[in-house]
Formats: structure tokens, sequence, C-alpha cells
């Protein structure tokens, strides 16, 4: 579309706006965003997201709340095989294959 703009091919179409590649906008958002994500995308239920951390689950945890860390300790246990990055591929170290990573025709 940019090409086209600038060669003035078609009818000009109008771009704006930015793209980030892997945007980190503060520590507070980024932390605390991983727990609705993985609410929405149904990797924890509904309860665990609603239950005990009001809002503020990794980015400072409330260790004073002990309902809260435990939700916490949860989520982490319920989502430990997921990969971050894409979490529809699981979560596997390449430099040390396990025994499962193997029975699904990963290094023989």
């Amino acid at each position: 579309m940019l090409k086209g703009n600038e060669a003035g091919l078609q009818q000009e179409i109008e771009l704006q706006g930015y793209i980030l590649g892997n945007p980190v906008m503060d520590s507070h958002s980024g932390q605390n965003s991983q727990v609705p994500f993985a609410y929405r995308v149904g990797l924890i239920s509904t309860e665990l997201y609603k239950e005990n951390c009001n809002g503020e689950y990794l980015y400072p945890p409330d260790i004073s709340n002990s309902s809260c860390m435990a939700d916490i300790a949860l989520v982490a246990q319920c989502t430990i095989k997921v990969c971050d990055a894409a979490i529809l591929e699981p979560k596997c170290s390449f430099d040390k294959p396990n025994e499962e990573f193997r029975r699904l025709g990963g290094l023989n």
C-alpha cells in the first residue's frame, strides 16, 4: 500500500499509526495483564480470575493477602506449560529435551 501511494498508482490509502513488535509499556501493566489474558483465552477459571487479588496479580503482589498469593500460585501452576510468546505452542527447552518432547517426535 505504501509503495502504491508513493507511485500514485491508485487512489491514495491513508496510513497512520504505529506498530510495535514486542511492546512493554511498564512493569505494572505488563505483569498484571498476564492474568486477565490467561482468563480471556480460557487458561484459568472465572473463579480463579475474580476471587482474591482485586486486579493486582503480579506486580507488586500483596504478600499479606494469603488468598491472593494462593491464587497466584494456582495461576502459575495452570500456565506453567504454556509458551508465553505463543499460547498454542507447548513450552519446551530444546537444549535439554525431556521425555515428553522425545515421545512427540523430537530428537531421537
